[in-house]
């Protein structure tokens, strides 16, 4: 699979169908016939000899972040049981998912490394938090979780390539549902998930770059503002998840930032 993809030149982000192309192999985990998903994609810009990927490259990546504490993020984070993990058959994707009963899948959360990018994908399968089971629905805060799990994954795998140039990030959701996507975010003055969503059938991708030598506080200004964007495309007048790092003390940061 090629490591470029087609870009809009007045957006700066890939249209909904070049997205869909980068990131389908992570998607072989995910049955998007029966539910919604958030998805980001991690690019190395300006990697011009990448090293292919090592066989055990993908388990140390995901294992590391892990035991460093600074992944999951999103919903898995949250769940009671031991999540189960598979392995795609090339290699390339792990899958960790837990399940309400057998063969019943509550969370899943994927990740696929590639020589000049980290694709990661999560799906709640309809399990929304409060009501009935909604299989075209996604959260806002997934996506946000979602946006700074790959940029862990990105700088880890920087670090074993000692790359220390341009990265792009870009965000967006996915279905093959008939009725397309509903977007959910909570309520801003109940913290209760919000009763009305907004219902597309083509997400636009949100994008930023940012070099890997850049300080801590303008990658997060950065993410923040991305994070924004996608608040304002749920409905939302601001990341739920994300706060802005301009108001918060260094000890409140999230890892990635320190």
């Amino acid at each position: 699979m090629a490591d470029s993809m087609d870009f809009d030149t007045a957006g700066g982000s890939p249209t909904p169908e070049a997205f869909l192309s980068a990131v389908r192999p992570v998607l072989d985990f995910i049955d998007t016939s029966r539910t919604a998903c958030v998805v980001a994609l991690g690019q190395f810009l300006d990697l011009r000899s990448a090293p292919a990927v090592g066989p055990d490259d993908l388990a140390q990546l995901m294992l590391g972040a892990f035991e460093a504490g600074d992944v999951p993020i999103g919903p898995l984070a949250y769940t009671s049981t031991t999540p189960t993990v598979a392995c795609s058959e090339d290699g390339g994707s792990l899958s960790a998912y837990t399940e309400r009963s057998p063969g019943e899948i509550d969370v899943l959360e994927a990740l696929r490394l590639e020589p000049r990018r980290v694709v990661v994908a999560g799906a709640r399968y309809g399990w929304l938090p409060g009501v009935p089971r909604t299989p075209s629905h996604v959260m806002l805060c997934d996506l946000e979780a979602i946006l700074i799990e790959v940029q862990v994954y990105l700088h880890r795998r920087a670090e074993r390539l000692n790359y220390r140039g341009r990265a792009r990030v870009t965000v967006g959701v996915h279905t093959d549902l008939p009725q397309g996507v509903t977007l959910r975010r909570l309520d801003e003055e109940t913290g209760e998930l919000h009763p009305d969503g907004l219902r597309t059938r083509r997400f636009w991708p949100l994008s930023t770059e940012f070099a890997l030598i850049d300080p801590p506080q303008r990658t997060r200004r950065r993410s923040y503002r991305l994070a924004t964007r996608a608040a304002r495309a749920f409905g939302a007048s601001a990341p739920q998840l994300l706060a802005d790092p301009d108001g918060l003390r260094s000890d409140d940061l999230p890892l990635l930032a320190r």
